[in-house]
């Protein structure tokens, strides 16, 4: 049976109509409702470091030459609590001309103001071992990733840019 609709004629919902108004309008509802809540609540993972950061820059060099595609940490030696870092501690990867720039939370941005054990870390070929088992990976067998007989330790001060300068034996 075909329904028309005539010119001037009133629409009336049967029972399925309005059933499916009432849900859409629920649905609608209930996602604002949770949209609202989620903008108004706490940043439960914080995507910044707690502290401003400060320009850390450098360079490194193994027996005169740039050590590119190592990677250079620093370690806290002052505040090593995981809510400070919820990102992981500052880290950069170095550039072809043995260059890095410290990451703490955006690339280049720095670190936070404090002491820091700089450690480095130079894999060998592409592969980018990450575990305790790939330290025989790395080109200087993991005698530059112990915090306590770091490259060096250094000071970032809450106004100045640090420049760090590291030469490895090779």
């Amino acid at each position: 049976m075909k329904k028309t609709l005539t010119v001037g004629a009133t629409y009336r919902p049967n029972r399925r109509a309005w059933l499916w108004i009432g849900s859409a309008a629920f649905g609608l509802t209930v996602s604002a409702a949770l949209l609202a809540a989620a903008g108004s609540a706490p940043d439960v993972f914080p995507l910044t470091t707690p502290h401003p950061v400060q320009p850390v820059s450098g360079r490194v060099l193994c027996g005169g030459q740039p050590a590119h595609g190592a990677t250079v940490y620093l370690y806290p030696l002052d505040d090593r609590r995981a809510e400070r870092w919820p990102n992981g501690y500052p880290r950069a990867r170095v550039g072809p001309d043995g260059t890095f720039a410290i990451a703490t939370d955006r690339p280049g941005d720095g670190a936070p103001v404090g002491r820091y054990a700089v450690l480095v870390r130079w894999p060998r070929g592409p592969a980018l071992a990450t575990n305790d088992e790939d330290r025989r990976a790395d080109r200087f067998n993991g005698r530059f990733l112990d915090p306590s007989r770091p490259v060096r330790a250094i000071d970032i001060g809450p106004n100045g840019h640090a420049d760090v300068r590291v030469d490895v034996p090779g």
